[in-house]
């Protein structure tokens, strides 16, 4: 499988989520898993520890360099109609920023989950950033 297809103008926040916001890093797109280091976001990717360092959660909008940006921390987030019921959803190795269903993870990948598919389209955000490279 591939990294789900988000659609950066799906993205929403629902219900009670945890919203924080800080400056963009490098250019963030809203759908995108994101890092937080030395106060500032980056998109995470899981083909390195290191990438994952800080995982924090969802971005809400898009941004360049040096500006703002709102991220979902927990609680649900619509991403579109992407998911399977059930599918639980982890960092991607293939693109920084992506999901993906877990059977994507390979070998020497960092494993991040971020959640689970309640519905089509609703991610429940309950990240868990395990520190543990895939065998």
């Amino acid at each position: 499988m591939v990294d789900y297809a988000i659609t950066p103008s799906s993205v929403l926040p629902t219900g009670s989520t945890g919203i924080q916001v800080a400056n963009a890093s490098a250019a963030v797109t809203a759908g995108q898993a994101i890092r937080v280091s030395g106060g500032t976001v980056a998109p995470a990717q899981a083909d390195s520890l290191a990438n994952t360092v800080g995982a924090a959660g969802i971005a809400l909008a898009s941004a360049a360099i040096g500006q703002p940006v709102s991220y979902v921390t927990g609680g649900t987030v619509d991403m579109g109609a992407v998911f399977a019921v059930g599918d639980v959803v982890v960092l991607s190795a293939a693109a920084a920023g992506g999901i993906a269903p877990v059977a994507d993870l390979a070998s020497t990948n960092a494993v991040v989950v971020m959640g689970i598919a309640t519905t089509s389209n609703l991610l429940k955000l309950d990240l868990n950033n395990s520190g543990v490279v895939k065998a």
